[in-house]
């Protein structure tokens, strides 16, 4: 979680912790944000990305 939240994006901090750690389903996580199916799959992707570039900067 502590990688998480050094998330600059809140919609990716959202996602992810709508998707791994409330387990959600992805109609719910649309409806709740507002976003389609699509826009929540690439704000993973990209939440996904720079939690990479946080563990690659910590090392």
């Amino acid at each position: 979680m502590d990688m998480i939240n050094q998330l600059e994006e809140i919609e990716e901090w959202l996602v992810l912790v709508m998707i791994y750690f409330n387990n959600l389903p992805m109609v719910k996580i649309c409806n709740d944000l507002n976003f389609s199916k699509v826009q929540i799959y690439r704000i993973r992707k990209k939440a996904i990305e720079n939690l990479a570039k946080v563990k690659n900067a910590n090392r």
